[in-house]
């Protein structure tokens, strides 16, 4: 199984400033043996993302371990 990560560049978010920004936005991640797959597991795990409207997502598959950083 691949892990998947989706998102869309429907909506906005807010800056930490308050300032409105365009952008995409993440969906969420799921893992399945293809891509269908995962967006189906992720649909029914978050059923927040058609509930509001979500409509197009884009998809990468997760080529090694996640880790987070800080930015400068």
């Amino acid at each position: 199984m691949s892990e998947f990560i989706f998102y869309t560049v429907e909506g906005f978010t807010e800056a930490p400033s308050g300032k409105e920004v365009e952008n995409a936005q993440m969906l969420g991640t799921a893992r399945g043996a293809t891509a269908e797959c995962a967006l189906a597991e992720l649909l029914e795990e978050s059923p927040w993302i058609l509930k509001n409207g979500y409509r197009e997502a884009f998809v990468f598959k997760v080529a090694g371990q996640r880790r987070s950083m800080t930015l400068p």
